[in-house]
């Protein structure tokens, strides 16, 4: 009996062992469990840290094109508009040039101003009178004498022109003409509005040749020299 629980009492110890063994393993599992699920959990905030320090990067690297890229925007606008406005500048004082040189030329330039009276049905020229542009006043005086006179000036289109005014009207249209009309005389009718029309374009005929004989005339006295051969 004493042989049976020997053996009896190292059954149970050996199923002690066993379980502890068991128990052993299962707390060694549990273990590396454990560690495996921590060190894919490190893994995967790490991965996230990565992840977001190259967002970060990609972040800054973005904003620091961006801001050189406006930098270089805001540098060519600068040079754009610098550039503009020196043209703008220069483009100014050309025009300021050439107003001044056409105020200079006009201030020494003569006109012939054509006068044309009507008598009853007729139209009769009478002599012309030349005017200096810079100084209308002689011409402003024959005009304010033909209207003490009662009679009245006119362009070839019929319009009333104010001595001050006339010399201006009858160049700007390119017809260098005045017509006078008496004031007991002074009916516009179709036929009077015909004639008038018909004066007009013989005026501007008669300027524009005289101006195509002055550019002929100017290039035959300025012709350029020939370059000499060396």
């Amino acid at each position: 009996m004493d042989e049976d629980a020997g053996q009896s009492q190292g059954q149970v110890g050996n199923r002690g062992e066993q379980e502890r063994e068991r128990e052993r393993e299962r707390l060694a599992l549990e273990a590396q469990e454990r560690e495996r699920r921590r060190g894919k959990r490190l893994d995967q905030e790490r991965r996230a840290r990565a992840k977001q320090e190259r967002k970060r990067k990609e972040q800054e690297r973005q904003e620091h094109e961006s801001l050189a890229q406006e930098r270089l925007d805001l540098l060519r606008m600068e040079q754009e508009g610098q550039v503009a406005q020196e043209q703008m500048e220069q483009e100014r004082m050309e025009q300021e040039r050439m107003e001044q040189e056409r105020l200079e030329q006009m201030e020494h330039e003569k006109v012939q101003i054509n006068f044309i009276i009507k008598e009853g049905v007729v139209w009769r020229e009478l002599p012309p009178l030349t005017v200096r542009s810079g100084d209308t006043s002689e011409f402003e005086y024959s005009i304010e004498e033909y209207m003490r006179k009662n009679i009245q000036p006119f362009n070839t289109r019929l319009y009333a022109l104010a001595p001050h005014e006339c010399f201006d009207e009858v160049t700007n249209d390119r017809t260098h003409t005045v017509l006078l009309i008496a004031q007991d005389e002074l009916v516009i009718d179709d036929e009077m509005l015909e004639s008038a029309a018909k004066l007009h374009g013989d005026a501007m005929k008669r300027v524009l040749g005289l101006k195509r004989v002055a550019t002929y005339d100017i290039a035959r006295t300025h012709q350029p020299r020939k370059r000499l051969m060396v």
